[in-house]
């Protein structure tokens, strides 16, 4: 049984995965399409071009490194809040089957 549970642990957190990684390929231009993420990407955009202009190269590609990095452990924490909401939604928050169920009635 515990080989069964297992399995199905590895079959549950690959199809969250996958779904993470779809939503974050395909759902992100409705992301990039609103005001905010525009204003703070031309924001964005034109510090990093002050900093661009004010710093010797070297210096500049270490702030883009830490930018990277902070982007790939932003990732890591989406995914992380993705699989967590996922549990919640299955565990904790089953009573909202009811109430969608409910919803959809009227």
């Amino acid at each position: 049984m515990n080989k069964i549970s297992n399995q199905l642990k590895g079959i549950t957190e690959n199809t969250i995965e996958l779904e993470c990684r779809h939503i974050q390929e395909y759902k992100y231009e409705e992301v990039e399409s609103t005001e905010e993420y525009m204003r703070l990407q031309k924001e964005l955009n034109e510090v990093s071009d002050k900093v661009r202009n004010l710093v010797p190269k070297e210096i500049f590609s270490l702030v883009e490194k830490i930018e990277e990095k902070r982007l790939a452990l932003n990732c890591l924490e989406q995914s992380y809040y993705f699989k967590q909401g996922v549990i919640s939604g299955l565990t904790e928050l089953k009573f909202l089957e009811e109430y969608m169920n409910v919803v959809q009635g009227l």
